[in-house]
Formats: structure tokens, C-alpha cells, sequence
């Protein structure tokens, strides 16, 4: 019992270091640091996590989170920070079998804002790093355009804004890899 414990803790390490070094990476592309968006508060409100901190190193549903606030333009960011207090997270650890929490929705009468949950699935940390990455940006996309248009329409102006959010080739593996399924079904 005590191998396997000292395996898991020396796998831990070394996926840690191989974390903060990806992480180092990927901050030649960031426009704001990870302590600003834990001081903005945009990912405070967690399931799961009584601590309201984003720690990259938790799983890749997690990196890419971080990644994808830590890039995105500040208009958008800014529009994000706004709503922050209508943000509920529910990135479970891998290590969670199952969970209940309430949720209490704004009263629509005192035109309270009402509770937006962005749930990331713990797929996303079994598929490559460029879609998690797309997969990410596009919900957070969900939250700052508009949602007057059709469907469709909604649609395009999402990929759109992750585009103009500098995701272009982490769009691209997503697409490629979605065209592969789709072909495997048919």
C-alpha cells in the first residue's frame, strides 16, 4: 500500500513540474495574469470548491480555464468581471464520484441576475489540449454575445469572437476532430 502511495505522490510531482512549465508557456500569450483574475473574482463562485481559486494545476479543464481568461481581450474580460456574481463554475475533480449543491437562482421580480452555471465536463481533460481550449472559450463566448440572434446566426458570432479571441488553430484541431467523428458515425 505504501508503493502505491509514494507512485501516485512522485506521479504527482512530476505532472506538477510538467504543469507550472506548460504553464510558463503558454503566459507568453496572456494579457493579464492569473492573480488578476482570482483578485477580478471571475471564477470565485465554484461547486465543489470551497476556496473559489482556479488552480491550473487541478486537472486540464482547469489549465484551459485559466488559459482562456488569462487571453481573452479585455473589453470582453471587463464584460465578464461585470457579471461575476452570476457565475457558478462546476469543474469537478476527477476524484469526485458525486456531489449534491443547491442552487438559488436571481428573483426575476427584483430583476436580480440569474444564476449562470458553466459546467466542463471532466471529458475535456481525456481530449487534446487545443479543444478543451476551443471548447472553453466558446462557452465563455456564450456569455458575451448577444443572444437576440437565431441559433445559428449565435452560433457563427461565438466562433466568431473566439477567433478574434486568438483561439484560430485551437478552433481548427476541435473542428478537425469533430469532422473525424462525424464521419466514423455515418
Amino acid at each position: 500500500m505504501k508503493g502505491e502511495i509514494a507512485k501516485v505522490l512522485k506521479h504527482s510531482v512530476a505532472e506538477s513540474m510538467k504543469c507550472d512549465e506548460f504553464w510558463r508557456e503558454l503566459q507568453a500569450r496572456h494579457v493579464r495574469s492569473l492573480s488578476e483574475v482570482e483578485v477580478d473574482g471571475i471564477v470565485e463562485r465554484q461547486l465543489g470548491n470551497p476556496y473559489g481559486v482556479l488552480d491550473p494545476r487541478q486537472n486540464q479543464r482547469s489549465l484551459a480555464t485559466a488559459h482562456v481568461l488569462c487571453t481573452i481581450p479585455d473589453r470582453d474580460y471587463r464584460s465578464l468581471v461585470g457579471m461575476a456574481k452570476s457565475l457558478l463554475w462546476f469543474i469537478p475533480d476527477f476524484r469526485e464520484f458525486g456531489s449534491i449543491h443547491a442552487l438559488v437562482a436571481g428573483d426575476i421580480r427584483r430583476r436580480e441576475p440569474r444564476t449562470k452555471l458553466i459546467w466542463l465536463s471532466p471529458l475535456l481533460d481525456r481530449t487534446e489540449w487545443d479543444a478543451a481550449v476551443a471548447v472553453i472559450a466558446h462557452e465563455m463566448a456564450h456569455l458575451v454575445v448577444p443572444v437576440e440572434l437565431s441559433i445559428d446566426d449565435q452560433e457563427d458570432g461565438i466562433w466568431g469572437r473566439v477567433a478574434n479571441w486568438g483561439f484560430e488553430s485551437e478552433m481548427r484541431v476541435l473542428f478537425a476532430m469533430d469532422d473525424l467523428e462525424k464521419r466514423e458515425i455515418t
